[in-house]
């Protein structure tokens, strides 16, 4: 008599396990893919949707510095200060979704790197050949300002005390962090600090060949053959109250006893060719916000950084 190792049933029992564990599995595989495609779904709308409010947004920058450019070319004033109503703080809603916000600045604040040299690229302004030594000098590297001259101007000839290097870009530098290339300039001279100026405080791209007296930092004036310590506060007190309108105010000052000299002269202004816009646009109800810093002329924009 034979025993039976096996059964039927048990048998068919392991097959129904199997069809249930793979109906299981392949249940989990269509749940697991289906969330994984909501999450999919999601995100592609979350980065859309991000991406609109990034276009709007851009879009919204753009209008809003087209107009003030409108604005600024409108201004026939003879001088730019940020005692006129246009320049400093305005909250603009945009329809029922934005709020921007703009500051609006006049610049011509430090000594122009584009108009240190005459329009031959090689020689230097007269005018300015002192506050650009003194700017050398109140950074504590007085003997960078004849190779510094070698390093920007646009032939390859060294001048007397200078010299040329392969790494000199012979142009106008974009940012006077061009002269950190330099072994001998430090970061920390470009940047400056609370106790000591850097070459930022002292030079700009962004000013035309004629500083604003209504802008200037004291520490500016002070670099101009003339103008001390005492009058270059005097000054900056003075516009506090009440803009300068003409070099003749400027010039009625004590200090000068009514002339300001041909250095001055060339050298100073009342006006500004170049206005900074700093401009935030924010979603209301939201915490979202995009924020830009611009550059501009009463014509185009020059510069344009999101941040």
């Amino acid at each position: 008599m034979s025993l039976s190792t096996g059964s039927p049933l048990s048998d068919r029992s392991l097959r129904k396990g199997f069809i249930l564990v793979s109906v299981l599995l392949v249940s989990m595989f269509l749940v697991s893919a289906t969330v994984g495609y909501g999450w999919f779904v999601r995100d592609q709308v979350r980065r859309f949707e991000r991406r609109k409010l990034e276009l709007e947004c851009r879009n919204i920058a753009l209008l809003a510095v087209k107009n003030v450019i409108k604005g600024l070319a409108m201004d026939k004033n003879s001088y730019d200060s940020v005692h006129e109503s246009w320049f400093g703080d305005h909250l603009i809603p945009i329809g029922e979704r934005y709020l921007v916000s703009i500051s609006l600045l006049p610049l011509n604040d430090r000594l122009p790197l584009r108009h240190i040299l005459l329009p031959d690229g090689k020689t230097m302004r007269g005018e300015i050949e002192d506050a650009w030594k003194k700017a050398w000098l109140e950074v504590g590297l007085p003997n960078m300002a004849i190779p510094a001259l070698d390093f920007i101007d646009g032939d390859r000839e060294p001048r007397v005390g200078g010299y040329e290097r392969d790494f000199f870009i012979n142009r106008v530098p974009p940012d006077p962090s061009m002269f950190a290339l330099f072994p001998e300039v430090s970061i920390s001279s470009v940047t400056g600090s609370r106790e000591n100026p850097g070459l930022r405080d002292f030079f700009s791209l962004w000013s035309g060949p004629k500083l604003n007296v209504n802008t200037a930092s004291s520490t500016v004036l002070e670099l101009m053959e003339g103008i001390d310590e005492v009058t270059a506060r005097e000054i900056t007190e003075i516009r506090r109250e009440k803009p300068f309108k003409s070099l003749s105010e400027l010039a009625n000052m004590p200090a000068f006893s009514g002339s300001l000299g041909p250095k001055l002269t060339n050298l100073l202004g009342t006006t500004s060719d170049y206005f900074q816009v700093s401009l935030q646009v924010s979603q209301l109800g939201s915490d979202i916000s995009k924020e830009y810093r611009m550059v501009v002329t009463k014509k185009n924009v020059l510069f344009w950084e999101e941040l």
